[in-house]
């Protein structure tokens, strides 16, 4: 089996996770607990992501099915209903094929690919500040105009406009674009596309359709809202993870019964039950973050007053 890049602990999914659904973030980092099989559209995201980078290497479009199926063979045991993993293979190639059909030419012409799924790690917040991980899907640079701009990938059964909707107030492309400001302030960026491949869910055959949003503008301001979010969010996780020895999890983590009842629960079964740190329920493995964790046990001595000032010039 390939060695796949391991879940960055400092990606923005740790923290959105958190605000989503609190005893999520509880049973998978503070316990380490991790569903022994993984949603099927996580796992097709994932080959449809590494489909695209491959052809975004060699530029030859039997990259895209094969990287795909190759991916998806080899992570068929994440999949606990093989006629899922079936049918998913099947619309993976049509969406692939339909995605290259739609703007191979277009993007040829109009883009140039500068970098693809490369992570930056940077610090956030006041010194010392905290490790914070992006990678964003790709950046290009419109030939004509010379104007830089992040292009996050999106794959979908429930619609193909949704997702688009979503980024407009999401913050993982105001993310991506706060990293790359920081690492190359030469670039300018300040705005993405959202490219979304979709094909419905209930459909019989694949029906693949893709779509791509218009610019979507991240202004200074938006930056460093999220800036600011992003380390109170930080902070207050540590502090709650640090008050476990003395507060019972329910109180620190509650489920959020809206989130899971949208997007189905992971940890049915053991999200309205005690589990006790070090043990593994039945159809769970345990990911042992625990060298991890150490990180948020002690909040560096930030001066978050005079941090304040300073980004709000």
């Amino acid at each position: 089996m390939k060695n796949r890049r391991r879940e960055s602990f400092s990606g923005l999914h740790y923290y959105t996770l958190y605000q989503d659904s609190p005893r999520h973030w509880y049973l998978k980092y503070a316990l380490g607990l991790i569903p022994i099989y993984t949603k099927p559209p996580l796992i097709k995201g994932g080959c449809l992501a590494e489909a695209k980078a491959a052809y975004w290497k060699t530029r030859n479009p039997e990259d895209l099915i094969e990287t795909y199926t190759t991916e998806m063979q080899d992570r068929h045991k994440e999949y606990e209903d093989k006629n899922i993993y079936k049918r998913d293979v099947e619309v993976g190639i049509a969406l692939l094929d339909a995605w290259y059909q739609t703007w191979n030419e277009e993007d040829e012409k109009d883009w140039e690919t500068i970098e693809y799924e490369k992570e930056y790690n940077l610090k956030i917040g006041p010194s010392p500040g905290f490790d914070f991980t992006v990678r964003p899907d790709r950046v290009v640079k419109n030939k004509r105009t010379g104007i830089y701009f992040v292009v996050d990938d999106k794959s979908s059964g429930w619609s193909p406009v949704k997702p688009i909707e979503m980024a407009k107030n999401d913050h993982q492309l105001t993310a991506y674009i706060w990293a790359l400001n920081r690492v190359h302030p030469e670039w300018k960026i300040n705005s993405g596309i959202i490219d979304v491949m979709y094909s419905s869910s209930r459909a019989k055959v694949p029906n693949p359709v893709c779509n791509r949003s218009e610019p979507i503008i991240r202004r200074e301001d938006d930056l460093k809202r999220f800036e600011m979010q992003l380390v109170g969010l930080i902070i207050e996780i540590s502090q709650k993870y640090q008050a476990l020895s003395k507060y019972p999890c329910w109180m620190l983590f509650p489920r959020a019964g809206t989130f899971d009842g949208m997007f189905g629960c992971d940890y049915e079964g053991i999200c309205n039950r005690e589990v006790k740190p070090g043990t593994v329920p039945v159809g769970f493995k345990r990911d042992d973050w625990s060298n991890e964790m150490e990180v948020i046990k002690h909040i560096p001595n930030f001066d978050i007053d005079s941090w304040k000032l300073e980004v709000r010039k």
